[in-house]
């Protein structure tokens, strides 16, 4: 009986390591050896085992690549490189590399081809059904969001050859039908009670010829339409659901196809939408779902993309505007289809997951492709920071949130981060006192002249101040340098609205040791007298930190009384910014 280690690397996930559960049940149930899994190094207590026979690593995404090589230089101080073996999507899309890296080949692909393993019988595991007992190793530490759900392939492969994916590397033949039947049984057979919900990770089982014959398998295992599922703790039943994960291809549905996906217990019917050129086809989709009332629906939005080809088309680079017409579509689409229906009738709802594009081989997160830059990307992740990543079809939100139009969109984009924060509509909250929703609608109303104030020196750029403007914003890199980048004062005032408090405190610092007089002068007569305002992230950070030791305090030569006011009535009589001010005189 050998002892069996499986690692994944400490980063964050939704989903259980698959291909490690199955490795899992293969040494379990047919070689019967003892298995342990971690994530991330092993804890202290875990096991008092100090001899591994295997040590598998998984890697999962490419832009993981520094924790994913730690892991395997982690798993080196436990056993010999002879026996330790590396694998996953990310190995598999970049083995040179890995094996440059760390000295070990990675095992690439699926485990269903005889020996890569080196056991006898090893091409079963890719059919294997998952150990998802293992999750019990990371329990006190680690829970994986959607835990409670089976994780099944149907079908594997897709066909459809996309540039940006890679399921062609990873899942190069097309298997139109997988049975799960005996996979479920056996997973209930080992857990306290059945899964509620289940995970198809098929990435095109619209593709199948035997689809008919999978939506049969479905509805006989428990999840047909308005299946139920008994809460084993609650006692008290809930609807189960399906979710194809990886997305539908708008290609392939039909309204046949529609028809079968009607009879399961699909939620949310996930399209791709990765490029503005598949509008006609995708909005046809959707329409196909609505008349079979499937109504949760949601979308893959793919942006940042370079040119590419796929499903016999040949794709132009993605742009900003692309993105909004995208978005947009959805929420008037929403909006017409239910302006359709009868009081009576369940409304759909369709949101969208705008999905970053990151090449196959990066080892980063940072790619920007030639028709973005580093602002707009930003800006995207702002704005979705409050619905953590996913853009409903409510019109109200999305028109506040990306704007009325493409123009007002493109300027939000421009916008300093926490300008963009800022925007919004007040809402009361009906939990809060009286005295503490009025406080926060004069906060509410402050931030918005602090918004506006930005606006309008935006919107006074000529087209050419604005290229000027924009090709230094769009790196998203804020220094006090860059004010001496321009002479146009416009543009000056604008910058102050992006720098960090640090660069703040260097720019006043520079002032006060270097002869800089349009600059000085055009800061100067702004911050103290016009909108002084554009200072307060200064004064909020001065009230905040607890030493002065580490800044100068040259502003307050320039910034006027009113500022320095400001502290003496908002800090406490004790703080350390407030002694510095009185020692100094001011």
């Amino acid at each position: 009986m050998a002892n069996i280690l499986l690692l994944e690397p400490a980063y964050k996930n939704k989903y259980p390591p698959l291909g490690l559960m199955k490795i899992a049940a293969f040494h379990k149930h047919v070689l019967h050896d003892k298995v342990f899994f971690s994530k991330g190094p092993i804890r202290e207590g875990l096991t008092d085992i100090t001899t591994w026979d295997k040590v598998y690593v998984t890697t999962l995404f490419t832009f993981e690549w520094k924790r994913s090589i730690e892991m395997i230089e982690y798993a080196k101080t436990l056993a010999p490189i002879s026996k330790i073996v590396v694998g996953g999507i990310a190995s598999t899309l970049m083995p040179d590399e890995y094996e440059k890296a760390t000295g070990i080949r990675p095992v690439t692909g699926l485990l269903n081809e005889p020996g890569k393993l080196s056991y006898l019988g090893d091409d079963t595991i890719d059919s294997i059904t998952p150990d998802y007992t293992i999750l019990d190793d990371i329990a006190s530490y680690y829970h994986y969001p959607y835990e409670n759900a089976y994780f099944m392939y149907s079908t594997r492969g897709c066909g459809m050859n996309c540039g940006f994916c890679a399921v062609k590397t990873l899942e190069p033949t097309y298997i139109p039908f997988i049975s799960i039947k005996e996979q479920i049984r056996k997973i209930d057979a080992t857990s306290t009670s059945p899964k509620k919900d289940l995970l198809l990770m098929d990435n095109n089982v619209l593709k199948s010829c035997n689809f008919e014959k999978i939506i049969n398998e479905l509805t006989e295992l428990g999840f047909g339409k308005n299946a139920v599922y008994i809460n084993p703790k609650t006692k008290k039943p809930q609807k189960r659901y399906i979710d194809f994960n990886q997305g539908l291809d708008a290609y392939l549905l039909t309204d046949s196809k529609a028809a079968l996906l009607s009879q399961v217990a699909i939620k949310p019917a996930r399209i791709a939408f990765d490029h503005i050129e598949d509008k006609e086809v995708y909005v046809k989709a959707i329409r196909t779902c609505a008349r079979h009332n499937i109504n949760t629906l949601s979308n893959y939005v793919l942006y940042n993309a370079d040119a590419f080809s796929g499903k016999g088309h040949s794709y132009a680079a993605d742009t900003p505007q692309d993105l909004y017409e995208r978005l947009q579509l959805n929420v008037a689409l929403a909006q017409e289809i239910n302006s359709q229906k009868a009081d009576t009738e369940e409304k759909i709802s369709i949101f969208s997951f705008p999905m970053r594009y990151i090449p196959l081989d990066s080892k980063e997160r940072g790619y920007i492709s030639k028709k973005w830059n580093a602002k707009y990307l930003r800006a995207i992740q702002v704005i979705l920071i409050p619905t953590q990543g996913k853009v409903g079809t409510s019109a109200s939100f999305f028109y506040t949130a990306f704007g009325k139009n493409v123009d007002e969109y493109m300027m939000i984009l421009d916008m300093p981060e926490y300008i963009i924060s800022l925007r919004g509509e007040y809402k009361k909250i009906a939990s809060l006192s009286e005295e503490a929703n009025a406080n926060r609608f004069t906060q509410y109303l402050y931030n918005q002249k602090i918004v506006s104030e930005w606006i309008s020196l935006y919107t006074n750029l000529s087209a050419t101040e604005l290229n000027e403007f924009q090709s230094i914003i769009h790196k998203n890199k804020f220094t006090k340098d860059l004010i001496f980048n321009t002479t146009n004062p416009t543009i000056i005032k604008l910058l102050l609205f992006y720098m960090p408090v640090s660069e703040l405190l260097k720019l006043f610092d520079y002032f006060d040791n270097h002869e800089c007089r349009l600059h000085k002068e055009t800061v100067v007569d702004y911050c103290a007298h016009h909108f002084p305002a554009v200072l307060d992230r200064l004064l909020n950070y001065l009230l905040q930190i607890k030493s002065t030791s580490r800044f100068s305090f040259a502003f307050v030569k320039y910034v006027g009384i009113d500022f320095i006011n400001k502290l003496y009535d908002k800090a406490d009589d004790n703080s350390e910014i407030l002694k510095k001010l009185k020692s100094l005189n001011l």
